[in-house]
């Protein structure tokens, strides 16, 4: 197979300047739709789990910030309501990892959108990301959306 014309090569080499985490999560909506479908064991794996996330999700995002080439932008993504897969990662993130920093999504995602969306205010200054919940007439949601550039 060839590679397409419009494709450097030398882009294939380098780090990436943007990725997309869309992180596993305990997926909410999904809880919504199948609570009591199976039984007590499944609930109970399922919250075990959702346990395990935050340790992952954090890994995840260390790895995306060391993958994206300096000035690059990572973007994490969840489909949860949950703190500690959403503010708490990247909290960590941002207290573990030097040469990165928060973007602010407000001005530039949730002003435009906010006719389409509802975004929940996050409580703190700044924030650590956008929370879109469900409410009726805007169904999408949950999903968690955070921006972090790396600088060095």
């Amino acid at each position: 197979s060839s590679l397409s014309p419009s494709l450097p090569l030398l882009s294939l080499l380098l780090p990436p300047s943007q990725v997309l985490l869309d992180a596993p999560c305990s997926n909410d909506r999904s809880w919504l739709f199948s609570c009591g479908t199976g039984g007590d064991q499944e609930g109970a794996v399922r919250l075990r789990d959702r346990a395990r996330l935050p340790t992952l999700q954090t890994q995840l995002l260390r790895s995306a910030l060391a993958a994206v080439r300096p000035g690059g932008v990572v973007v994490y993504s969840t489909c949860t309501l949950s703190r500690s897969e959403n503010q708490e990662v990247v909290e960590a993130v941002l207290n573990t990892c030097p040469g990165v920093e928060l973007q602010d999504l407000e001005e530039e995602l949730a002003l435009p959108l906010q006719e389409h969306f509802t975004f929940t205010p996050l409580g703190h200054t700044p924030s650590l990301g956008l929370l879109v919940v469900p409410q009726q007439g805007r169904t999408w949601g949950p999903m968690f959306l955070s921006r972090i550039k790396r600088i060095h």
